[in-house]
């Protein structure tokens, strides 16, 4: 599980890439990404926008792979990552779950 815990910024979009890669390199199941309310605060212009291509990236190397993908979302900040991830045309990718226990008893 890779968890974004602060505001997102460049530094910890860079961050989410890195740790979310370096779980995908353990062939689990399912890596899931976790954004806890105060990620999705706007920590600068375009972060989310920023979080988005990498979370793609990820979910291409995911499925490459046959490795699950799932963020994780709590319900106030649904919206703004479905907006993201629709505005990008991208939100068939992503299987998105309010809590870590939804997400574990999804299929992979």
């Amino acid at each position: 599980m890779v968890a974004v815990r602060d505001a997102l910024t460049r530094e910890s979009t860079f961050m989410l890439r890195q740790a979310a890669l370096a779980q995908l390199a353990r062939h689990p199941r399912m890596v899931i990404v976790e954004f806890a309310p105060p990620a999705l605060v706007a920590g600068r212009d375009g972060a989310l926008l920023d979080a988005v291509a990498v979370l793609t990236e990820i979910a291409r190397e995911a499925a490459a792979v046959d490795i699950g993908l799932c963020l994780v979302v709590a319900p106030d900040g649904v919206a703004a990552v479905t907006g993201a991830l629709d505005g990008a045309d991208l939100r068939e990718l992503f299987e998105i779950r309010p809590t870590i226990a939804e997400a574990l008893d999804s299929p992979p």
